[in-house]
């Protein structure tokens, strides 16, 4: 029996466990828990994906029960190249004055293009399908999208972006604004889309993330981010709320501390990503620093891993199979038996949702 058929039938025998645990706890008398004394926060209570470049089903993800869907936005994809021409216009003050300025025949359009699935250079897509029909076939099925604002992606795109990565210059904080504006203004105000949750980056604190600034940059651009979205939703979306999720890190690190430090009045999502075997202590010490900055707004941040996972360093199946090993031999108690982390072993889940 050569190796992979070893691991493949390891990997069986632990479905089996499960399998026949779950099927003994089905014939077992039914007792009631009690729980008392204090919680450590709250956590969400959905399940959702994050978006890959393998292929669109929406069926596929009503058949599952997600709740939530992230889709990489951003400049790379939403603006790869400036939208008008002009770099540095229109300036915030205009575009306050007068949103029809956007050209938003080229907004139109990328948000229509049917190769807008893959999140890469070179990825391979089985489905055409637009930014759009995706957000339309997730509203009509009750998924909420979370939406990741970023101005350079990991692939240091769009090249035009880069001047103002970080911004700087009053030039580079108009383009910067009018781009998140427009955004949140063509979803929710010109098509009815309903996206509410709104993520600023991805993993600013990694470099191969695309973010060129360092965290008090990052802290910036938060507070200019949340400045463009809540303009929109206070004179075209009465009644309508959203949540700014930030820093959505690689894990709870001091960009973390510090977000909610300088940035408790921004920041509605405490969000970061984990790959590890456990996520109860990082969530702890996130709530914890929660309490500990609160600004007085009495307001204690929802909490979010958006991203947690089963592959380590590359996707596919042979890493996930690794992954899952790996969370299998972490997961077992005294007794030896398998606990719940390697429940789903071969996808990039994340919890987060509404």
């Amino acid at each position: 029996m050569n190796r992979f058929s070893l691991t493949y039938v390891a990997y069986l025998a632990v479905i089996l466990l499960f399998t026949t645990t779950w099927e003994a706890a089905a014939h077992a008398k039914m007792y009631t828990l009690t729980i008392t004394g204090a919680s450590n926060g709250v956590t969400e209570r959905s399940i959702g994906a994050t978006k890959g470049c393998a292929d669109f089903n929406i069926d596929d993800l009503v058949d599952v029960g997600l709740r939530n869907y992230r889709i990489w936005g951003g400049m790379s994809r939403l603006e790869p190249q400036d939208d008008d021409g002009v770099y540095g216009w229109p300036t915030i003050d205009v575009i306050k004055a007068e949103p029809n300025v956007i050209n938003w025949e080229a907004w139109d359009t990328q948000f229509n293009r049917p190769d807008s699935y893959h999140f890469s250079p070179g990825g391979s897509c089985t489905t055409d399908v637009s930014l759009y029909e995706m957000l339309k076939a997730l509203k009509d099925n009750g998924i909420a999208p979370v939406m990741t604002l970023r101005n350079v992606d990991d692939n240091s795109q769009p090249s035009w972006a880069k001047q103002l990565n970080p911004p700087w210059t009053a030039e580079d904080w108009n383009e910067w604004w009018e781009h998140v504006f427009a955004t949140v203004y063509w979803v929710n105000v010109r098509n009815g889309l309903e996206v509410h949750d709104w993520q600023v980056h991805n993993e600013p604190d990694s470099i191969k993330q695309g973010w060129g600034g360092t965290l008090q940059d990052y802290i910036l651009f938060t507070r200019y981010t949340r400045d463009a979205i809540q303009f929109v939703y206070d004179n075209y979306l009465e009644g309508k709320t959203f949540r700014l999720h930030a820093p959505v890190t690689t894990g709870v690190n001091s960009w973390v501390e510090e977000s909610l430090i300088q940035n408790d009045h921004v920041v509605d999502v405490v969000d970061w990503h984990n790959y590890s075997s456990s996520h109860y202590a990082g969530a702890v010490q996130v709530n914890e620093w929660i309490a500990l900055y609160s600004d007085g707004d009495g307001k204690h941040e929802d909490t979010y891993i958006s991203e947690w996972g089963s592959y380590r360093s590359a996707y596919g199946f042979s890493n996930a199979l690794s992954y899952a090993k790996i969370l299998i031999e972490h997961s077992r108690d005294n007794a030896g038996y398998v606990t719940g982390s390697a429940i789903f072993p071969f996808y990039d889940w994340q919890t987060i949702g509404a």
